[in-house]
């Protein structure tokens, strides 16, 4: 990676910068031949919400072994960044589970704006994602993707991803009918 491009851990410096980046790469799903990749339509717009993001960033990690908090205080999320030339241009969030019984999985999404695709940082994002959650104790990283999102499905794939679900219909975006597949990534061995 070249020097005006980095990866890091965001702050709520940086809330502004990467809702920039989540309007731009939102206007791009089903556009120009680029596959529909989120629930968002005319009839449910995304909201700009800085306040959110940032309390998201702000709450402690779920922990299994934790006390059992106000289901307020759950809820968290870790965003990581891709900055090029002083603009975030990708980003991949670790949120959690908010079950106790699931405190041990963690949950992902990812976006690159298509002028950055085909250029590593997609897989750079999600190693850092996954070095994350390594080092925090989770033990699995699941994550969902639309079907025909076949750009996704192979990155996944290459990263070790299982496929462990389909939700044929759905989501009805823009008229059409949408398939959901899960994928999970172990992140322990099994013992």
């Amino acid at each position: 990676m070249d020097a005006s491009v980095k990866i890091e851990l965001l702050s709520e410096a940086a809330a502004d910068a990467l809702l920039d980046h989540s309007e731009r790469v939102l206007g791009e799903s089903g556009r120009d031949g680029v596959p529909i990749f989120h629930v968002y339509d005319e009839a449910t717009p995304w909201t700009r919400d800085r306040a959110r993001i940032v309390d998201r960033w702000a709450r402690p990690l779920n922990r299994y072994a934790d006390a059992p908090r106000p289901e307020a205080e759950l809820g968290w999320t870790r965003t990581f960044g891709l900055w090029v030339d002083g603009e975030i241009r990708g980003a991949t969030s670790l949120w959690g589970n908010t079950l106790r019984s699931a405190f041990h999985r963690v949950n992902l999404s990812l976006g690159v704006e298509r002028a950055h695709h085909g250029l590593g940082y997609g897989t750079r994002l999600m190693e850092a994602a996954r070095e994350w959650a390594t080092s925090e104790g989770f033990e699995y990283i699941d994550l969902f993707v639309f079907e025909g999102n076949d750009p996704a499905i192979a990155l996944y794939r290459k990263l070790g991803y299982v496929e462990t679900g389909r939700a044929p219909d759905r989501w009805r975006i823009a008229g059409k009918r949408i398939g959901d597949l899960t994928f999970a990534l172990p992140l322990r061995a099994k013992g």
